[in-house]
This record gives structure tokens, C-alpha cells and sequence, in this order.
């Protein structure tokens, strides 16, 4: 009859909120053993890293480990290797990176951060119990990205082989920083010069990543291949979209200008914040269309950044300390004037 296998339970001081870089993640494993176990040793195990892999043949495979910490808590010390029953009880911390990557996962790459328990057993299979810590991180853009205001303009075709003539998209957005669940109004202008009516205008959300076969020391902080400093054959980029697009019906008549509001809410789904790493450039893009009589769907692209800012990029910190520095010159008085 075959032994019951041991419980093993690995919990985090945070239960329901992710982690930041810089943070220190403790942590508690519990063993509950109902008979005595064949066990030489207990080791905790913690791990971050990035990686990609599949982007071509020559370099099937490339990883970036974060941090890697192992710690023996129990050993056998009588050389019978065996583990009393019984509870047993272990605390284990790691301080995650200050510039640690949020954890993601997707089709060429991805970032995870793992507590592994495992039990080394002669002769047998060893015991492996594995938990993911939640990583994530505020938004390191520059702040004018989060200023009021930006306007995407286009000039789209009514079809591809057959054109009734051009269509002027203009569309005007709140900022180009968003958060999850956030609701905002786009402003749409269409000047139509084409003899077709537009039916429909929508939007489009989805996410945009751009994976490297090697580690590099600058991050790609742009979504295309020309913009990067690897050949095509070390790169690799993938985009989707995330939920269901947002439409509106509309009339505008041929030869006529229109301009629209139209409301539109980031999907929760949203939820890795944007970042760009020596591996990874991971982002959003927004899509702004029309709809004719036509199969085809005009539209054009805007690349997006979901997270959270910085405190000191909200509040303004930056130009507070500008401002003291400025008033503490002033206050000094000008230097004296040079004289032999």
C-alpha cells in the first residue's frame, strides 16, 4: 500500500495584491506529513526570470534570470532518511529587484516569479509544490505622455483596388496614459471626399509586443522592425485585440464633415502594466476605423500606455523642487562683481 504524499502550502504576506520592484515578498510553508516520509532534504526554492524563445533556429532560446535564491530547511540528520510525521512549519523572504520586470506571459516570451518547495527522495520521484509571485510596476515613460491632449490624423482609402475617393480621420484623445476599467471620450472629425457613405465609425483595443532573440542593453521602446537594432531574423512582434470593439452608427453623407464623440472603456483584461526591457517591449495600441458599403475597414493605429504614473509624475514633485531651487537662487541675491 503506498504512503499518502505530504501537503504542502505556500503562502504570501500579500494574498491579493501584486507585488512592486524593490518590494520584499515574505512568505510561509506549511508540510503537513500524516506518516513518515523516505526524504533526505526540504529546499525552498525562488526564482525570477525573463525569457523568449522560438523567435528563430539558431537562437531557440534566450533567458534573463532576475534573482535565484535556494535555502535547505530541513535535512535528514540521523542517515535513515526518513521525515517524521508530523507539521512543519518554514518562513522564507527575497527582495525583488528594484528594475524587475511585471510578470506577463505570451506567445515568443514572458516573466514569472516562482516559490518552489521540493523534497529530495531516495530512489522515488522527488516532491515539487511551486506558487507564482504577482508582479508589477508603474509606468517608466516620460511625463509629456500623460499631458492633456493629442490628435492622430489620417488619411484613409474607401477600398483598396477600387477607391471612391480619400477619407480624412482625425481623432482627438484625452492623454495617452490609461487605466484599466478607465472610460474616456474620443473625438472623432471625418471629412469625407469620397462618394461613399460612412455607416460607422469604432475603436479598437488590443495589445502589441515586441520580443528579442538576444538580451540588449537599450530596451526597443517602438513597436516596428525597422526601429530596431537587431536583424529581422532576431526579432520578432505579435498583436491582438483585447474584448470587443466599441461602434457607433453614423451618417455622413459623401463630400460632407462630421464630427463625432465616441465613449470608450479599457478593458479589464488589461492588467500588465506597459514596460520595455533588454527582451521585451510590451504595450497597447488603440485602432480608430470607419465602416462603408465597402468589405474593407479603414483605419489607422495609436500606440497607447496602460499603468499607473509615477507619484512624482502625477503630483508634480519634479517642478515643486524646480520651483524651491529657483526661489532659494533668487532669495541669495546675484554674485558679486569680478574685480582685480
Amino acid at each position: 500500500m503506498l504512503s499518502p504524499l505530504p501537503q504542502v502550502d505556500i503562502s504570501f504576506d500579500k494574498q491579493s495584491e501584486p507585488y512592486y520592484p524593490g518590494d520584499t515578498v515574505k512568505g510561509t510553508v506549511v508540510l503537513t506529513n500524516k506518516t513518515p516520509l523516505d526524504a533526505r532534504c526540504v529546499t525552498i526554492k525562488c526564482r525570477g526570470k525573463s525569457e523568449t524563445y522560438l523567435i528563430n533556429w539558431t537562437d531557440l532560446y534566450c533567458k534573463k534570470d532576475l534573482f535565484r535564491k535556494s535555502e535547505m530547511v530541513w535535512v535528514s540528520k540521523d542517515g535513515q532518511n526518513k521525515m517524521p510525521e508530523g507539521g512543519y512549519i518554514w518562513t522564507f523572504e527575497i527582495k525583488l529587484p528594484i528594475d524587475c520586470p511585471p510578470t506577463h506571459e505570451g506567445y515568443a516570451g514572458g516573466t514569472n516569479y516562482k516559490v518552489k518547495v521540493e523534497i529530495d527522495r531516495p530512489w522515488k520521484c522527488n516532491i515539487r509544490e511551486e506558487k507564482e509571485i504577482m508582479v508589477t510596476r508603474k509606468l517608466d515613460i516620460e511625463k509629456k505622455w500623460d499631458q492633456d491632449g493629442y490628435t492622430f490624423t489620417s488619411n484613409l482609402r474607401s477600398g483598396i483596388f477600387s477607391s471612391n475617393g480619400p477619407i480624412s480621420l482625425k481623432v482627438s484623445v484625452p492623454t495617452l496614459v490609461f487605466r484599466q476599467g478607465q472610460t474616456a471620450e474620443f473625438h472623432f472629425e471625418v471629412k469625407n471626399h469620397s462618394s461613399s457613405t460612412i455607416n460607422e465609425i469604432f475603436i479598437k483595443f488590443g495589445k502589441q509586443v515586441h520580443y528579442h532573440s538576444r538580451n540588449q542593453l537599450t530596451p526597443c521602446r517602438k513597436f516596428d522592425s525597422h526601429s530596431c537594432p537587431l536583424s529581422v531574423y532576431h526579432q520578432t512582434n505579435s498583436s491582438n485585440c483585447i474584448g470587443e470593439a466599441t461602434a457607433l452608427k453614423v451618417n455622413v453623407a459623401p463630400y460632407s464633415t462630421k464630427s463625432i464623440i465616441l465613449p470608450f472603456t479599457i478593458p479589464e483584461e488589461a492588467k500588465t502594466p506597459s514596460f520595455s526591457t533588454g527582451l521585451v517591449n510590451f504595450g497597447y495600441f488603440m485602432e480608430f476605423g470607419i465602416v462603408t458599403k465597402l468589405i474593407v475597414q479603414p483605419r489607422m493605429r495609436a500606440t497607447i500606455y496602460v499603468g499607473e504614473m509615477p507619484v512624482d509624475n502625477v503630483t508634480g514633485k519634479d517642478d515643486e523642487k524646480l520651483k524651491k531651487i529657483k526661489q532659494i537662487l533668487e532669495s541669495s541675491g546675484a554674485p558679486p562683481a569680478y574685480s582685480e
